[in-house]
């Protein structure tokens, strides 16, 4: 794929990036799944827990890929990260690795030490 792909960290996403999540993660543009992605930055702010996501997206601004990266709660240099997803015609063209390789240099910038994969259960 020679299309040119940006990979962003953002505190907060814009209304537009959280509808396309909606849409290509869940399938669905109905509000709960919209809202999803902000509950996730909303329900760790409150918890006075610092947050962030990485998104990918094509030379149109259309987000391609995403994963939400969190503070370890009682260990500020270990952060998880997860909710990762790479569009399907944009698959096995490095950009999940990139989203996290992105994400490792910035968590390296502020002090961080290990980044961890977490996984729901249900999955």
């Amino acid at each position: 794929m020679k299309e040119i792909i940006s990979i962003k960290i953002s505190k907060y996403l814009t209304d537009e990036y959280v509808t396309q999540i909606a849409q290509k993660q869940w399938g669905s543009q109905k509000p709960e799944w919209i809202n999803r992605s902000r509950q996730y930055v909303f329900d760790e702010l409150i918890n006075n827990n610092y947050c962030f996501g990485v998104v990918a997206v094509n030379s149109d601004d259309g987000i391609i890929g995403r994963m939400h990266c969190v503070k370890n709660e009682s260990d500020p240099k270990l952060w998880y990260y997860g909710d990762l997803f790479v569009e399907k015609e944009y698959r096995f063209n490095g950009i999940a690795t990139r989203m996290i390789k992105t994400a490792v240099e910035y968590l390296s910038e502020i002090g961080a030490s290990e980044l961890i994969c977490y996984v729901e259960p249900q999955n």
